[in-house]
This record gives C-alpha cells, structure tokens and sequence, in this order.
C-alpha cells in the first residue's frame, strides 16, 4: 500500500475546507487514477489559516508568506530562498531576495520567529538544514 498525506491551508472561506469532508471521495480518485495500492493509504491534515495576519507595530507578516511560514515550521515544507534567508539569519540573503513588500516588513518577521517559532528551526543555515533533515 502506498502512503501519501495531502495537506489543506484552510480557513473559513476556503474552498479547500470542502475538499476535506470529500476525502473518501479525493482517495477514491487516487484509486482510480493510480490504482489500488492507494485504496486506505491516504491520509489528510489540516492547517488552520484563518488567524495568519500578524502584526506587530507597523509591520506585518503577508498571508501568502505567512501560509509558507507556518508549514515549514509544522510541518518541514522546504522553504523559497527568502524565508530560507530570513530563518538562516541572514540579513544580506533577506534583502536580496525580498519584494518590495517583504523588505519593508523584514521586523516583523524576527518578532514572529522570536516569540513564536521553536529556537530549533531557526537562527542558522545549519538549524534551517537539521529542521529539513538536510545533510549538507
């Protein structure tokens, strides 16, 4: 039997948070398309995005970057190169990498891994690359 985990970014108006109550329906579907070995083998998770602005002061953290944020940290999701940068620590990688959003709001990020975050997952390439299971 083959094991696959599909994972939802869902929030209250988020077609997704449908898709989860069908998922006998999405396995039935890998089934179909991929045959057997799938049947009992799908299994579902959730991330809860309704509450993903956060702010602190003037700065704020964008719901599309935050959703990347949150899975890299709950679940292990591999990152883009400037949330890489940022959870490395380092500011050079950050401000190259970051749009124009991203660069102005570059503080509310360190409050956020600073008071949120588990120490583990950030403040080096080498945590960032153990959080992954990355062997460099």
């Amino acid at each position: 039997m083959k094991k696959v985990t599909i994972t939802f970014l869902v929030n209250d108006t988020d077609p997704c948070a449908k898709l989860i109550n069908g998922a006998q329906e999405i396995e039935d579907s890998l089934v179909y398309l991929f045959g057997e070995s799938f049947k009992g083998g799908v299994t579902f998770d959730a991330i809860d995005c309704t509450d993903v602005a956060y702010e602190v002061g003037e700065f704020y953290i964008p719901q599309r970057m935050f959703r990347g944020l949150r899975l890299y940290i709950e679940k292990r999701v591999p990152i883009g190169d400037f949330l890489r940068a940022v959870l490395s620590n380092d500011l050079t990688g950050a401000v190259l990498c970051a749009d124009d959003v991203n660069i102005r709001n570059l503080p509310a990020y360190v409050y956020y891994l600073y008071n949120e975050a588990p120490a583990d997952c950030w403040g080096s390439a080498a945590k960032v690359g153990k959080w992954l299971n990355i062997n460099d």
